[in-house]
């Protein structure tokens, strides 16, 4: 282990956490509990402070490169774009995410059972209909559902990595 208190002999949490993986259980068991607890605590400020750092990352990855991911997508609403930047290739993504109308699938569902119909063939009791299982509809019954369905983007993904 690493450097000690100055107050005492102990290692400082901070210099046993960095060496945790090294230690033997013997030794871990040997630490006072006040050590260990420092540890927790300090394992849970890191963990927020990575949660913080991670935001940062992703909002200001999203500010810079979502005007190129945009405009690589042209038209579409969703879908993913490739940049390639320097020596790093950046996916820049936008999700689709879909919402059903519940009070007009449950009327479309009553109606469907009315003409001997099955809905769980076509939703869940949810009222959810799967993209597969729409994007398969016959003709005469998709403008139905259609009308029941909400497209909206995600939130914008970007995920950078070196090219090797």
């Amino acid at each position: 282990m690493s450097e000690t208190d100055n107050r005492s002999n102990e290692p400082k949490p901070a210099d046993i956490l960095q060496d945790l993986t090294e230690i033997t259980q013997e030794q871990f068991n040997a630490l006072p509990l006040a050590t260990i607890a420092d540890m927790t605590t300090l394992l849970k400020a890191r963990g927020a402070q990575i949660k913080a750092l991670s935001g940062i990352l992703t909002s200001r990855s999203l500010d810079r490169f979502r005007a190129e991911g945009l405009k690589k997508l042209g038209e579409k609403r969703f879908g993913s774009a490739t940049i390639k930047n320097e020596d790093c290739k950046v996916k820049f993504e936008v999700p689709k995410e879909v919402d059903w109308d519940q009070d007009g699938l449950a009327k479309l569902a009553a109606l469907m059972r009315e003409d001997g119909e099955d809905p769980a063939t076509y939703m869940t009791v949810k009222y959810s209909v799967s993209e597969a299982t729409f994007a398969c509809l016959p003709e005469d019954i998709e403008p139905i559902f259609a009308r029941l369905r909400t497209e909206s983007a995600g939130t914008p993904k970007v995920v950078v990595t070196k090219e090797t």
